[in-house]
């Protein structure tokens, strides 16, 4: 799904509408403080949906070749995939029943490399991991190549689809996605299985700011007994808040020529968790303001969700007050809950790269700019950002720089061996 907003502000505005918003309270109840750590990270069910052999999954790799995806990615495993459902916590701090995708390598060996596979952007609830409609092969190749990957549905979206999807909200993907590895440990466990030590975090789009926001948690919650090897985050919107602001106030922006689906979806959730406006109307401007409650509450398919009608530049979905106020007013309340979202203003501990294409007009190759210039300043050591072209040095788009960074991430990761001090797995249900 697409990140245009990122890129393309806008001269054009909708209609007046004056209605005053409330002050939101950016006091989302953090994993460390909510008291319920023994409950989160449970297998509730888990179901194994289709045994893969590492034909198809060579298959699955076949349309990228002349990239290098099967050389990287050397599918030597059956893989099975278990749809798994577990508990974690809400936008709210409240338990819930989440689901995940769990793929698993027959016959790798009983100690495993563990990978954690952060996905887009998706307005359809039931369009996840978990399930076979899932179309991102990440978790079946990551597995043939011999470790077990996790790929989190996300609150709000598989069996958790009748709660509202907190888009972009960070700490609630961080939480999910840490709470679905501490699950799949355990699922490991029956299946006889145990983990080498290696934790791989990465994830594109939406999905690079789950990942980041997965290490930067993880980093900071001794309790999850995880260290992250390295994480490679793709082409995500870090910065979105300071890159939004920035490219709005182009007075010469481009055309939009896709759905502006995420910054009705971004605007939307921010309403649903921090309540910031008496009505989704106050924000945007209608038929949008129905579309985003659709995305947000009940999802759409990918069908529905490519028939909003085109707005010509990016703010024009947005009330002239709402726009104004986060051209103008850095204490906005939108600007206030963008800036509680970011994930770039952190010092990172992990060995971290950042794929990306300097050619992005889906999502701003600022975000990863500012990421590294902010983690570099902060002291972190071992960061890089590594942009991606064709095989020919031609400019990629956001969508065909995908493979490229799955690619560049697996091999990346295959240089780190087996750690000598592998963690007690036992230690986290103490």
């Amino acid at each position: 799904m697409l990140w245009a907003f990122i890129m393309a502000g806008g001269a054009g505005c909708a209609a007046d509408h004056t209605a005053a918003p409330r002050q939101p309270v950016f006091t989302l109840t953090a994993s460390r403080e909510t008291g319920n750590w023994g409950q989160r990270g449970r297998v509730v069910d888990a179901t194994l949906l289709r045994h893969v052999t590492r034909d198809e999954a060579a298959a699955l790799l076949a349309p990228n070749a002349n990239l290098g995806a099967v050389e990287a990615f050397d599918p030597r495993y059956d893989v099975d995939q278990y749809a798994m459902s577990y508990t974690t916590i809400n936008e709210k701090g409240e338990p819930t029943v989440a689901s995940a995708g769990v793929f698993v390598p027959i016959g790798a060996g009983t100690r495993l490399p563990l990978v954690s596979f952060s996905h887009g952007t998706q307005t359809d609830k039931q369009k996840v991991p978990s399930t076979l409609a899932f179309i991102n092969p990440q978790g079946i190749v990551n597995a043939a190549h011999g470790s077990v990957a996790v790929l989190a549905d996300y609150v709000g979206m598989g069996v958790d689809a009748a709660h509202i999807q907190p888009y972009l909200i960070a700490q609630v993907g961080a939480d999910a996605s840490l709470d679905a590895l501490r699950a799949a440990r355990r699922l490991l466990k029956t299946l006889g299985l145990s983990l080498d030590g290696r934790l791989f975090v990465y994830g594109y789009s939406q999905g690079g700011q789950v990942a980041m926001a997965l290490v930067r948690e993880i980093e900071s919650e001794p309790r999850s007994h995880f260290t992250v090897t390295a994480a490679a985050p793709g082409s995500g919107p870090y910065a979105f808040g300071e890159v939004f602001r920035t490219t709005l106030a182009n007075p010469n922006p481009p055309v939009q020529k896709a759905p502006s689906v995420p910054v009705i979806f971004l605007v939307a959730s921010f309403q649903e968790v921090y309540h910031f406006a008496n009505r989704m109307d106050d924000l945007l401007v209608p038929p949008f303001d129905a579309f985003g409650e659709r995305m947000v509450t009940s999802g759409m398919t990918d069908a529905e969700a490519a028939a909003i009608p085109v707005a010509k530049f990016s703010r024009d979905v947005l009330q002239p007050a709402l726009f104004e106020s986060i051209l103008n007013d850095p204490d906005a309340p939108i600007v206030q809950a963008m800036r509680a979202n970011e994930t770039y203003d952190w010092t990172p501990r992990t060995p971290l790269r950042m794929y990306y294409t300097p050619a992005d007009l889906v999502v701003n190759p600022m975000n990863t700019l500012l990421a590294l210039e902010r983690m570099r300043a902060r002291g972190a050591q071992n960061v890089d950002a590594i942009p991606l072209v064709g095989l020919k040095g031609e400019a990629l788009t956001h969508g065909l720089a995908q493979w490229p960074a799955y690619i560049g991430a697996r091999r990346w990761f295959d240089t780190f061996p087996v750690p000598t001090d592998v963690v007690d797995d036992d230690s986290d249900e103490r």
